[in-house]
């Protein structure tokens, strides 16, 4: 029996992993052909797309939040990418490698057979899948340290391997080296999984709390910039909004546009404030402001801000004790209507810490000496703050202030805080079209009989404020209306049943028609008004002295005691009402030894 000879059998296949690794390419040379390349290739690139790089500088210094930046980074790495996929494909195909390879002696060869020349589809998914690793950030390259033979993710996808030409070549990996490259990949991969379910939990939120629109609307100057500005980490946007416009630091307009988008979202905590500052935006409207006081209830009734919508629908309430910024200024406004003013600079203090409330403190201490009858530290700490006060509040603090001069005189003399709103108002055209101004002037004006404020301001100023026109025939000494009518009018601004707006309208028509009362019986709707009123703050005392003092003229007596007893001890106090006092009220009994 004749046997064949086995070393004529032809060689069978060998497997990849079977191969021998003697050609196998170091991993040092590979990463210093990669190093070559990259700085030979720079230049090039930066060449070829050197007219796109220049737009892209240009659009960058212009505006670089704008879509068309955003849109030109987007071509410019593309760009990037397809010609360096391009030029190494071409490289792979006529030299079998880039320049970096052979300049240490490398080449990328085909597996199937062993080291033939790669075809340009090998090399161009090779480039592709090159390139995909490094979009990855080179992580997928890291198996060049744990594959047997050195192939990471594109050599494998393109049946090609990387071999040296040089005497000495890799071993491969040792077996240690593979279990720590795998195990790190392993970490990585991992924490991208982590990453990305955090990262689409985030923009899940952030979809649903408007975050991308609000960025849209900030840009666009939709939303209140002053509430970007000084919002800081940690406060809620609507929160702070709310507490800046109680702080009288943004108009209605930044509230109310702010509210609108929060009610636009679709986070259910955050509806809970935008129907609160709408209660707050209507608080001339006792009906709305309470419907959507309740409705803040309605949408989360454990939210802070129905705790505070509560606390507005309850005046008999005490001030709300939560940390959020506009349960501290409502504290603070809560403790100067009930005459706490140890407690409201105690409360203050927290808010003068807090970015955006500056003014509001300055302005705060100004209006508490004032109300207390420091009259002289009140004029001292405002001539101490008027200068650092931005243009805005300083006539906001002007206003009030003149108005509060004239409330205690209307005569000829000159007065300080008038003449300062006069200055901004007239000279720099500061406060024109707002209320509290302009009636401030407006009633400067006719108390002096001045010539200050030209009658076309004042026509332009209440062309679309018919309740504010009314309020000025009554108190003009040019107006033809006799006194009968000018109180009529005051009458009507003061207690009808439709809301008032400016809601302090109500309270200087109310103020004049206690002056120009002729009777108790013209009294008497003030008298009721006084008796009903729980909430005793600083305008019901002074619609109160200036009653107790009219009653007095009349020689009302017995109604003056009757509204003398409307105060308590504490009140009398605070504000100084003893002048105000008849004789046998001023030295009444306690309220525990008073007969019933």
């Amino acid at each position: 029996m004749v046997f064949k000879d086995l070393s004529s059998l032809p060689e069978a296949p060998v497997k990849d992993q079977e191969r021998p690794s003697q050609r196998i390419a170091p991993v040092s040379d590979r990463l210093l052909a990669f190093v070559f390349d990259l700085i030979l290739f720079t230049p090039v690139v930066g060449f070829i797309l050197a007219r796109l790089f220049r737009k892209l500088e240009r659009m960058y210094f212009l505006s670089p939040q704008s879509t068309e930046f955003v849109v030109l980074s987007a071509v410019a790495v593309v760009f990037v990418f397809v010609i360096s996929i391009l030029i190494q494909a071409f490289c792979l195909t006529a030299w079998n490698g880039t320049p970096g390879k052979l300049f240490f002696k490398m080449r990328v060869v085909n597996i199937h057979p062993p080291y033939k020349t790669i075809r340009f589809s090998q090399a161009l998914l090779r480039s592709s899948a090159w390139a995909l690793g490094a979009l990855c950030l080179g992580i997928p390259w890291l198996e060049v340290l744990s594959q047997r033979h050195r192939r990471p993710l594109h050599d494998r996808a393109s049946e090609t391997m990387v071999v040296t030409l040089k005497k000495e070549s890799d071993q491969g990996p040792h077996w240690l080296e593979t279990q720590f490259v795998r195990q790190m990949l392993l970490v990585f991969s991992v924490l991208g999984m982590l990453w990305g379910i955090f990262g689409v939990g985030h923009f899940y939120r952030s979809a649903l709390r408007g975050e991308f629109k609000k960025s849209e609307l900030e840009q666009a100057n939709y939303l209140c910039s002053t509430v970007s500005v000084t919002l800081a980490d940690g406060e809620e946007r609507l929160d702070k909004a709310a507490a800046l416009y109680l702080a009288q630091e943004v108009s209605e307009d930044c509230l109310a546009v702010e509210a609108d988008f929060v009610l636009w979202t679709l986070d259910e905590d955050d509806k809970s404030w935008g129907y609160f500052a709408k209660g707050l935006l209507n608080d001339h409207d006792s009906e709305m402001s309470e419907a959507y006081f309740k409705k803040a209830c309605e949408e989360s009734p454990a939210s802070e801000a129905c705790f505070l919508a509560t606390a507005q629908l309850d005046d008999e309430k005490p001030a709300p004790q939560g940390s959020t910024l506009t349960a501290q200024v409502l504290r603070v406004q809560k403790h100067y209507e009930q005459g706490q003013y140890e407690q409201a600079e105690k409360a203050i203090e927290s808010l003068a810490v807090k970015v955006g409330f500056e003014a509001f403190v300055q302005k705060s201490v100004v209006k508490s000496l004032w109300v207390q009858n420091h009259d002289l530290k009140a004029q001292g700490a405002y001539f101490a703050v008027k200068n650092n006060l931005e243009s805005s509040e300083r006539v906001e603090l002007a206003s009030w202030l003149c108005h509060e001069e004239l409330d205690r005189s209307c005569g000829t003399d000159v007065v300080t805080a008038c003449e300062d709103l006069k200055a901004d108002v007239l000279n720099n055209g500061k406060g024109l079209d707002e209320v509290v101004p302009m009636l401030a002037l407006i009633r400067e004006k006719s108390c002096r009989i001045s010539s200050d404020l030209s009658p076309v301001a004042i026509s332009d100023f209440m062309a679309d404020r018919p309740e504010v026109a009314s309020y000025v025939k009554a108190i003009s000494p040019e107006s033809s209306l006799s006194k009968a009518e000018r109180r009529d009018l005051l009458k009507k601004i003061a207690f009808r049943e439709q809301s008032v707006k400016p809601y302090m309208l109500r309270t200087l028509a109310l103020q004049g028609y206690v002056e120009m009362a002729q009777s108790s019986d013209d009294l008497a709707p003030v008298i009721e008004f006084l008796e009903k009123k729980k909430n005793k703050d600083f305008l019901w005392m002074k619609i109160f002295r200036k009653t107790s003092s009219r009653l007095a003229d009349l020689k009302a007596v017995d109604l003056q005691k009757r509204v003398a007893a409307l105060p308590d001890e504490a009140q009398i106090k605070t504000y100084g009402l003893k002048k105000w006092m008849p004789a046998p009220v001023e030295g009444r009994m306690p309220a525990s030894e008073e007969a019933p």
